[in-house]
């Protein structure tokens, strides 16, 4: 019986076919951790685009004199335009890279503007020095932990699912989400079908998040991966954004520290959001804290490339010869 032939070419069909979708996106998260590296900056193009123009279709759509129901159908049809726009741009540059030779490298620049692995060390490096204070250590690593599970672990999902329409429809959807999940904001009226389809979207892929951080602890320093498990199953339960506190609680647990706090994040008319503290959890997060969350994030990613790699290679392996 014959298996596949996975021996690499190097003639210029092979190389202008371009590589299986699965490694153009490792080849993506290698180069965006270089480009991390060498600029150093955490901007995103497509965030504030997109950001811009959400931000603008919702002021004309939510303003203050319409009702409830009317403010809920148009943040439905607002979602709905999401949706439509990122399946269109994603699906038409995927048969504009299809088309063309050479067309994979448009695919690459399209995932490396939209996937978020730079930020995340970007957050935490500003976290290390010891000028820095409790709280901003500690919403560093909450905002490195989330952008973790969101930019790179959830997008990763989306793309082996839908490739890049799943990409920016996941990305699009996010940036809403984030806009109408802040406190005093109107989560219930405009925003609603946004976040309602955020959580779905992420139900999967954000416990994933959680379970690759708990993996991660192990080959971490200091790090308990036991500690990351029992303080999901302890403090995911009975909140609202359950996806979101998955990720967040693996690194809790995982680090010994107590993260989120009493804050609204859970909707401003919603009550106080309560503390993730795993057992034996530290009162402060330190400067080595931060640095462990450093370490711990940096071998999440590399877990998570593997876990693309893995399912490139079965691909490969299942593909006609």
């Amino acid at each position: 019986m014959t298996g596949a032939n996975i021996t690499p070419e190097f003639t210029w069909v092979a190389i202008g076919a371009g590589p299986e979708p699965f490694f153009l996106l490792l080849a993506a998260f290698a180069l965006d951790a270089v480009l991390g590296l060498v600029l150093r900056s955490p901007t995103r193009a497509v965030d504030r685009t997109g950001a811009r123009a959400i931000n603008e279709v919702a002021r004309r759509l939510g303003r203050a004199d319409r009702s409830a129901a009317t403010r809920l159908i148009r943040g439905l049809l607002l979602t709905l335009f999401l949706v439509v726009v990122g399946g269109v741009v994603g699906s038409v540059f995927m048969a504009v890279a299809a088309a063309l030779p050479m067309g994979w490298a448009l695919s690459l620049v399209v995932i490396l503007l939209v996937i978020d692995q730079r930020t995340i060390f970007a957050a935490l490096g500003r976290s290390i020095g010891a000028d820095k204070d409790d709280a901003a250590r500690r919403q560093s690593v909450e905002s490195a932990t989330l952008r973790y599970a969101e930019g790179v672990v959830a997008l990763a999902f989306w793309y082996a699912l839908l490739g890049l329409a799943g990409l920016l429809i996941y990305r699009l959807v996010l940036i809403a989400a984030l806009m109408f999940d802040r406190p005093g904001e109107d989560d219930r009226g405009l925003g609603f079908v946004a976040l309602r389809l955020h959580e779905a979207a992420a139900w999967i892929p954000l416990r994933l998040a959680g379970l690759l951080l708990a993996l991660a602890a192990a080959f971490t320093p200091g790090a308990r991966p036991s500690a990351a498990i029992a303080a999901m199953i302890r403090h995911t339960p009975g909140r609202r954004l359950r996806s979101a506190a998955w990720p967040v609680a693996a690194a809790a647990g995982a680090l010994g520290v107590a993260l989120v706090g009493p804050r609204h994040l859970d909707g401003a008319d919603r009550g106080i959001t309560p503390w993730i503290e795993p057992a034996g959890a530290g009162s402060q997060v330190t400067s080595n804290d931060a640095r462990r969350a450093f370490y711990l994030l940096a071998v999440a990613c590399v877990l998570n490339a593997l876990v693309v790699l893995l399912v490139a290679m079965v691909e490969l392996a299942a593909a006609p010869v």
